[in-house]
């Protein structure tokens, strides 16, 4: 039985990143590469999205988020791609790690290939193992940075009562003939 996730257009999209990415320079987050870099960056994320777990954890989250906007709003604005969604800008973040890391296995490989002077034509090459390893890895960091925007939700930084709610709750109150 195998772990490792395997989806093969991710995995190209993150071979061709991994190219782009090979010989930059410079900081490396998303808000500092090229526009071309950050295409391919936002089709991998569209594509995890895709993913059915992925899928139901931002469905579940844009679910919770849709009651903050009901309470302002009539209606609840169309669910954007996960790409788009600037709450969660740290997968694309993650994305660029991740691609990085197969980046420095693959040129480790090859320095132990040429160190022992075996393997000299896959040279530059990624191993389907690393790069279904980066993937897993890319949907356990997704899973992790899921569970922590439920969190913060969750403790208050998200769901603090704000003026409109707190004036509706003290109506309802005293509706009720409720002490406040």
């Amino acid at each position: 039985m195998n772990s490792l996730y395997d989806n093969p257009q991710i995995e190209m999209l993150m071979l061709e990143l991994a190219d782009h990415l090979k010989n930059r320079s410079g900081k490396m987050q998303y808000g500092y590469l090229k526009k071309d870099d950050k295409i391919i960056i936002d089709e991998i994320v569209n594509e995890l999205e895709k993913e059915p777990n992925i899928a139901e954890l931002y469905r579940l989250w844009y679910e919770k988020r849709s009651a903050l906007f009901l309470m302002y709003q009539d209606n609840v604005p169309d669910k954007p791609p996960l790409s788009t969604q600037k709450d969660f800008k740290t997968i694309k973040n993650a994305v660029i790690k991740e691609t990085l890391k197969i980046n420095e296995i693959n040129a480790i490989s090859n320095t132990e290939n040429i160190f022992n002077k075996i393997d000299n034509e896959n040279k530059g090459h990624i191993s389907k193992k690393d790069l279904s390893t980066g993937v897993t890895n890319l949907l356990y960091r997704l899973s992790k940075i899921f569970e922590e925007k439920h969190l913060a939700d969750d403790s208050g930084k998200f769901s603090l009562i704000d003026k409109k709610l707190r004036k509706k709750i003290s109506e309802k109150k005293q509706t009720q003939g409720l002490k406040m």
